[in-house]
């Protein structure tokens, strides 16, 4: 089952006071929070309340929101967007089995939460990346000098 559902954008002034409400609510230290309607209730898991307190900030601040179902399959093309390079890198990522993917007749396919563990895998190691060129400048003794990058045109 695919599930993609956008959120209204909120009205901001008019709305500001719901938004409020519906924050503190969420955020606030509850055991669990219980919708009713007439003498039916149901109280909800406090993972589904973490995801209500993401989408009502999303919201507030006219964010889109996309609930897409986990083996939701991509294109190449979908896929590159996504990660933010050309088509035929995302195509090269794939061929070195950086992101696995199948094939629907000759055609690649890749599973959306491959396409999010990638940029994961990705993001730690430009950090770890990072700490280890700033922990090899501060070693040097170069972190407290400062260097003028503007141009002189």
């Amino acid at each position: 089952m695919n599930v993609l559902i956008e959120a209204e954008r909120v009205d901001l002034p008019k709305d500001a006071l719901l938004q409020a409400k519906l924050e503190t609510v969420l955020m606030s230290e509850v055991d669990s929070v219980r919708l009713q309607s007439g003498d039916n209730f149901v109280e909800l898991p406090r993972t589904l309340n973490e995801v209500l307190v993401r989408i009502v900030k999303s919201m507030g601040t006219n964010q889109s929101i996309y609930l897409v179902d986990d083996n939701q399959t991509v294109t190449t093309s979908v896929a590159a967007e996504y990660i933010g390079v050309s088509r035929q890198y995302c195509v090269r990522i794939l061929e070195r089995g950086e992101i696995p993917c199948h094939y629907a007749g000759t055609h690649r396919r890749i599973y959306l939460k491959d396409v999010l563990s990638y940029l994961n895998r990705r993001t730690i190691e430009r950090k770890a990346a990072l700490d280890s060129m700033t922990r090899e400048l501060v070693d040097a003794g170069l972190d407290d000098q400062y260097v003028d990058l503007t141009r002189a045109d």
